[in-house]
C-alpha cells in the first residue's frame, strides 16, 4: 500500500462488493447477526477488507456512535489519531514482514536447488 494513498471507506467497500454497508460493517465487527450472513460473504468480506486495506476510521466511528454525547475533545482526537497511525504502521510492517517470509522461504528453495547441482 502505498504511504499516501487514501483509506478504503466501509461505503467503498461495500459499493466493491456489491453489498450494503450495514452487512460489510456486521461482518466486520463480528456484530449480533453475523451469523444470519451467509459463510462464504462473511468470508468475501473478509479477504475483500483484508486485499483493499480497509481499517475502521476510529473518528467515524466516534462521531456515528448513538451512546456519544459530548464531542470528543482535543486530546482524545490527538489520542485517537496517534492510535490509528500506530495501527496503520503495524499493519504495513505486518504486510513487509510477510514479504520477508517469502523471501527467505525462496532462497531457501534456491540455496537447496543450487546444492543438488
Amino acid at each position: 500500500m502505498r504511504k499516501n494513498a487514501k483509506p478504503v471507506t466501509l461505503k467503498e467497500l461495500a459499493e466493491h462488493l456489491g453489498l450494503s454497508k450495514t452487512t460489510v460493517s456486521i461482518v466486520l465487527n463480528n456484530a449480533p447477526g453475523v451469523n444470519t450472513i451467509a459463510p462464504a460473504t462473511r468470508q468475501r468480506v473478509r479477504d475483500a477488507a483484508e486485499r483493499l486495506h480497509y481499517h475502521p476510521n476510529l473518528h467515524a466511528h466516534i462521531l456515528g456512535s448513538r451512546h456519544r454525547i459530548m464531542a470528543p475533545t482535543d486530546e482524545e482526537l490527538q489520542f485517537i489519531g496517534a492510535a490509528e497511525d500506530l495501527t496503520r504502521r503495524v499493519r504495513e510492517l505486518e504486510h513487509e514482514n510477510a514479504k520477508l517470509k517469502l523471501l527467505v522461504a525462496e532462497l531457501r528453495v534456491d540455496k537447496r536447488h543450487s546444492e543438488r547441482h
